[in-house]
């Protein structure tokens, strides 16, 4: 895999063979993880062990948000995250991702419903 932007795998996944596919998903969330922590400074929030909420600011000085998720939990096992882009200003909110966790009996996952919204 490359080292930089421009020696990058190809995102076009229906143009690759099955085996690379594993590689091709892992850089993609590699991709996604720089995109959103490249830039700006993380702020973890905890409420006793519990990671409650993740903010990623634009500056040192906490003014201008670029990203921010909360997390539920009902007990020790995450509910739903709720995750807010704001635009290049850190103001005004651009989009909404909601994962909302459904688990069986014995907590497990059964699965997650996503969804995104736009103002």
């Amino acid at each position: 895999m490359g080292q930089n932007n421009t020696e990058r795998i190809s995102h076009n996944l229906e143009g690759l063979p099955t085996t690379f596919r594993d590689d091709q998903l892992y850089q993609i969330i590699n991709d996604l993880g720089e995109e959103d922590s490249g830039k700006g400074y993380s702020q973890v929030l905890r409420t006793g062990p519990f990671v409650t909420s993740i903010i990623v600011w634009l500056d040192s000085g906490m003014t201008k948000k670029r990203t921010d998720a909360v997390i539920s939990r009902t007990g020790a096992f995450v509910t739903s995250i709720v995750k807010r882009i704001y635009d290049e200003d850190g103001v005004a909110v651009v989009s909404t991702i909601t994962a909302t966790v459904t688990r069986a009996g014995d907590n497990t996952i059964s699965f997650v419903n996503v969804g995104i919204t736009r103002p």
